[in-house]
């Protein structure tokens, strides 16, 4: 045997090798358990159907999408706008698990994917980490979307569905779940946070404004996602709409022409709700009143029962001559 068939056989052999190597990974690969089979699930909503529910998220059947009407087999949401109230499926393990990869699989549906956005969250024993996302997604029109990330020890999940491709951006569709346990040890530690509130459970002009200036620098820094940018459109509109609503009723109440009879109307200033009534003359025969003409702007915000505009306006000013 020459040295040139010698060295031939040596090749084969390692090729060999390096073949059954990588057949043997891939099969442990394949052979890894599904956690999310033996898991709890807890979506915060869900489409009140039979044939949406949670057991389709791990009955191992993919959608095929025969019928562009619905998901053969899928789990959905309600009817909520993901935009203004994102809608959170937590996924329990029931003990400690160390995680680097989930697989998330949507359906198509009138050629609109049903998840194109969404975060994933791990629990850190007393809270939520909402400091670092576990994964992010963004605007994909892949029907299966797989996230990898360094190996955390967590015993829940909290899957965030944000958007789909649907006009009305509801009715968000899993066909099926799986999330897979790490071959080695935790490299990150996770830290409790809290996750970031729903755009919905922002109601005080306080913290619409916060989390505005939050968005705003965001925006100014040019690290903002299209997700962040378009949070920070719905703020700006939702701020907008209460300051609004806040010039027409409640403590900004505007003044009736009953409320303020010789004062002027305001437009669209908010007023305060305490406006000028007519002064009225007191029968205290000890007390002398002098009516006198000024220039007083009506229901001065600063300057609460008084009225104020062009124009001659009457002031009480009584005097206790005794």
């Amino acid at each position: 045997m020459d040295r040139s068939t010698r060295y031939g056989l040596v090749f084969a052999i390692a090729a060999g090798a390096c073949t059954f190597c990588a057949i043997g990974l891939a099969g442990l690969a394949l052979g890894a358990e599904n956690l999310a089979r033996s898991a709890t699930f807890c979506p915060a909503r869900s489409l009140n159907a039979a044939l949406y529910q949670l057991a389709n998220l791990i009955d191992g059947r993919l959608t095929a999408n025969k019928d562009i009407r619905r998901c053969e087999s899928c789990w959905a949401g309600d009817a909520t706008s993901l935009l203004g109230n994102p809608l959170d499926l937590v996924v329990a393990f029931g003990k400690p698990r160390v995680i680097d990869r989930i697989v998330v699989t949507t359906c198509r549906l009138k050629n609109q994917p049903r998840l194109t956005d969404f975060d994933v969250y791990g629990w850190a024993g007393t809270d939520w980490d909402g400091h670092k996302l576990l994964a992010a997604v963004r605007r994909s029109r892949q029907l299966r979307m797989e996230c990898r990330f360094e190996p955390v020890e967590t015993s829940k999940l909290c899957i965030r569905l944000l958007d789909n491709a649907r006009p009305t951006h509801n009715f968000p569709r899993i066909s099926e779940l799986e999330i897979y346990e790490a071959q080695g040890p935790a490299r990150r530690r996770l830290a409790p946070g809290g996750l970031p509130k729903p755009l919905a459970e922002l109601s005080t002009l306080d913290a619409l404004q916060v989390e505005l200036a939050r968005l705003r620098k965001l925006a100014s820094s040019g690290k903002a996602s299209a997700q962040c940018l378009r949070r920070l459109e719905l703020v700006e509109q939702k701020l907008a709409a209460r300051r609004e609503a806040a010039g027409s009723t409640g403590k900004g109440r505007s003044c009736s022409p009953r409320a303020c009879p010789i004062g002027r109307l305001p437009s669209a200033k908010p007023w305060p709700s305490t406006c000028f009534r007519r002064p009225h003359v007191p029968q205290d025969p000890h007390v002398s009143v002098y009516l006198h003409l000024r220039q007083l702007p009506a229901c001065d915000p600063e300057r609460p029962g008084r009225l104020t505009g062009s124009g001659p306006r009457i002031q009480e000013s009584p005097h206790r001559g005794f």
